[in-house]
């Protein structure tokens, strides 16, 4: 009896004492299962977070990126508008993509969206004569895109970007002279292109794409003064199109290229002296624009495309001394460039070709003898780029054509004196802000030698 109730008693000892560990096991799992469940939730709190940031980055990114597109695209051809408080607009949208774009991890996608953006601000600073900050933009492109393909190379959108930048990039090299800078880096452009028409050789695109490297590579090698090199470059240009053409004949931006490509060639017979070579070029570049404004006469690119090639043409006549056949040919390009300045008073580029080509008249009728129509002609480009130079007072363009305009008609003998005494205030003051180039500057003196010799004619009149 003694012995039963000592092992119920160790029984029930033993049961108790599992029944006490079973509650701490319990107990200690419930609280490990309490801190995990915290655990899971601060985790997820904290993903969330970090997600709605990610998400409030991209967006602003995303924002920021468009918004430099945009404005790029906006202010690209805007006249009126002070050339300094568009560059501040646009550095302040850059700076705020820059900052976006630094402040985290980005999305390839976000990142290629900023390069885009930036290649759209490239032409827009060339264009408003800020080579410095297009060339920044250039870079800053560049250097995005190729990070982007050190982690993705075979990706051939990006490929084809950077090929596209680095063609920018030696268009900014070109404006401000740098010539054997720009050859560089459009050679780099033609062989990421090349590299990409190797890879895909059916794929219209690449091909297309190529024809253009060449172009422009030829317009490099032209600067350079290579001009054979430069028509070999042209000419396997226009041999790709052709071939497209051929497979394509309906593609009216096949065509266009084409034009512009027999344009380059004769320009480039034209500075070898080669004039019945250099007219025939642009008499097919000719037939090929006067044939695609017959298809949509609605078209104003092609309208003026069109102006342009009747100028070049008549350039060539008025060279060989086919005056008469000059000037009909240049009153073709005006009543186009005329037409389309009427339709759109806002459009610097139509108002400056509508004083170029009255110049070319100009000059014709001086050539002829007639001065009292070259004067009249003058006087009608003076007045188009005195509206121009007013509207946009910091585009050097402007003030130079303006500079232009004035020794033209002191040239005809209109009032002399006083249009050399104004040109050259205008030359001296463009001088001193740094921005004319070399031949520029010696149209300055060109000028301060011909108010010498008015001086001097002056000084031998007998007195009376």
């Amino acid at each position: 009896m003694r012995q039963q109730r000592r092992a119920l008693r160790l029984a029930w000892s033993a049961a108790g004492l599992l029944l006490f560990l079973a509650g701490l096991a319990g107990w200690q799992s419930k609280i490990a299962t309490d801190n995990e469940r915290a655990a899971i939730e601060q985790k997820q709190i904290a993903e969330q977070q970090r997600d709605r940031a990610e998400k409030t980055l991209a967006a602003a990114t995303a924002t920021a990126n468009t918004l430099v597109r945009d404005l790029a695209s906006e202010f690209r051809h805007r006249v009126g508008m002070p050339v300094d408080l568009v560059r501040k607009i646009l550095e302040r949208a850059q700076a705020l993509q820059r900052e976006l774009t630094d402040s985290g991890e980005t999305a390839p996608e976000l990142r290629y969206s900023a390069a885009m953006a930036l290649d759209e601000l490239v032409l827009t600073l060339s264009i408003q004569g800020d080579a410095a900050g297009a060339f920044a933009a250039a870079v800053q492109s560049r250097d995005i895109l190729e990070n982007l393909l050190a982690g993705n190379p075979d990706n051939q959108a990006w490929q084809r970007s950077l090929a596209v930048i680095y063609g920018k990039i030696g268009e900014v090299f070109s404006l401000v002279g740098r010539g054997e800078e720009a050859l560089t880096a459009r050679g780099r452009s033609v062989k990421i292109f090349v590299e990409l028409s190797n890879a895909d050789p059916s794929n219209v695109g690449r091909q297309a794409d190529l024809s253009i490297g060449y172009g422009r590579l030829g317009d490099a090698l032209v600067e350079v003064g290579r001009r054979t090199q430069a028509i070999e470059a042209y000419r396997i240009a226009l041999a790709l199109l052709e071939k497209l053409n051929a497979a394509d004949p309906a593609n009216v931006d096949l065509q266009v290229s084409t034009s512009i490509t027999h344009d380059r060639i004769g320009d480039v017979l034209r500075m070898d002296g080669r004039r019945e070579e250099a007219i025939e070029a642009y008499r097919k570049s000719l037939v090929i624009r006067e044939n695609l404004v017959a298809t949509d006469p609605d078209n104003t690119d092609w309208q003026r495309g069109l102006s342009i090639s009747y100028e070049r043409v008549g350039d060539m006549l008025a060279a060989s001394k086919s005056q008469q056949e000059a000037l009909e040919v240049y009153h073709k390009s005006l009543a186009i460039i005329a037409r389309l300045a009427a339709t759109d008073a806002g459009n610097g580029e139509w108002q400056r070709d509508l004083s170029v080509t009255h110049d070319r008249i100009g000059n014709v009728f001086l050539d002829m003898g007639r001065r009292e129509d070259a004067v009249r002609t003058y006087r009608q480009s003076l007045a188009i780029r005195e509206g121009l130079a007013a509207a946009d007072a910091g585009n050097p363009q402007s003030q130079d054509d303006l500079v232009i305009s004035l020794v033209k008609l002191a040239q005809a003998g209109d009032q002399p004196r006083a249009q050399y005494t104004r040109a050259l205030a205008i030359g001296r003051r463009l001088d001193a802000e740094g921005v004319l180039t070399t031949s520029q500057r010696n149209r300055i003196k060109m000028i301060e030698g011909a108010l010498a010799k008015l001086s001097d004619v002056v000084d031998a009149q007998p007195s009376r």
